[in-house]
């Protein structure tokens, strides 16, 4: 059976640098109104697109406003019930991103060195003497580090930072944000092999699809 639809679909994509690609996407009925024929969009499946959730596991939703929800972790099911809006209730555009920083995140609690090159609960008074300072000299001293990335079996990276006192416990659930305060630019961490090695060298393991380069 010949069949003619009315229905067109039209997409962009467009490179907006830094990492930044926009799809735009268009669906126009070019039914004519005046040939008395009545052809309802009632039913859209396109388009039809994947998010790689390994790596963009941060979702945005837009307002009607131009402004932005807060950042929703996990991604749900785009069949969920209830968690995404009609797109009349959006203002056109939805965002996904990779580690972007929740606001309503609590700060993490750095551990104190208890003075044996491991960790404990920080006093209450003059913690400042004992409490890890975790601050990366910069990106280009993030390295690979081979070997534990293959004893471990999955990717450790290390960072030189400023000195600090010597923890080498880690914490293995460890879950937090790492942001430069100057450019707003920041990764996530997954997991610490060593808080710091020396005093010097922070062992770690970056969140899947974030390697040393990226930092």
């Amino acid at each position: 059976t010949t069949f003619s639809s009315s229905v067109l679909f039209v997409s962009r994509y467009t490179d907006c640098g830094n990492g930044v690609v926009e799809h735009t996407s268009i669906v126009h009925n070019m039914a004519d109104p005046g040939d008395g024929s009545s052809v309802p969009l009632n039913y859209l499946n396109m388009p039809w697109t994947g998010i790689r959730t390994s790596n963009l596991n941060d979702i945005l939703l837009s307002r009607t406003d131009g402004s932005s929800s807060a950042v929703s972790k996990p991604i749900q099911p785009f069949s969920s019930s209830g968690f995404y809006p009609d797109l009349v209730d959006t203002g056109g555009y939805t965002t996904f991103a990779q580690s972007l920083i929740d606001e309503s995140r609590e700060l993490f609690n750095l551990p104190c060195s208890d003075g044996n090159l491991g960790e404990t609960e920080c006093p209450e008074v003059n913690k400042e003497s004992v409490q890890l300072e975790l601050t990366i000299r910069n990106a280009d001293t993030c390295i690979e580090s081979a070997s534990h990335t293959k004893s471990q079996g999955k990717s450790i990276v290390k960072c030189s930072i400023r000195p600090t006192v010597e923890i080498k416990t880690g914490c293995a659930d460890c879950n937090f944000i790492i942001e430069n305060a100057s450019t707003g630019d920041n990764f996530q961490v997954s997991g610490v092999l060593h808080w710091s090695w020396g005093g010097a060298w922070f062992y770690f393991s970056p969140n899947d699809g974030v390697s040393a380069e990226d930092i």
